[in-house]
């Protein structure tokens, strides 16, 4: 197994679709590089495919094709559980703290 480290991300040609809804496309062909140090703002309208993209990252779904790679390798080569450790998300939700 890999360890994570500080890394390059990429989204080569990712297609995906819910196992619950197979025939409704939510990614076709997204193709995204990050490399370390930079910031990424994954923008858009419900149902674009933000959300979807970060759970591809954190291996809650793996994509029909293309391939989720850090540092040129698939994310499906980590331990699960380095790799959920060593990412950090800012959520869509915005949370209140009185």
């Amino acid at each position: 197994m890999e360890t994570v480290g500080q890394g390059h991300l990429a989204f080569k040609d990712v297609h995906f679709s819910y196992p619950s809804r197979p025939h409704i496309p939510v990614l076709r062909g997204l193709d995204l590089e990050v490399n370390p140090g930079q910031y990424v703002a994954l923008v858009g309208p419900s149902g674009c495919g933000k959300s979807t993209a970060v759970a591809l990252v954190e291996r809650f779904y793996d994509p029909l094709a293309g391939s989720v790679l850090v540092n040129g390798i698939p994310v499906s080569d980590y331990n699960l559980s380095d790799l959920r450790k060593n990412l950090g998300f800012v959520s869509q939700e915005p949370t209140y703290s009185p």
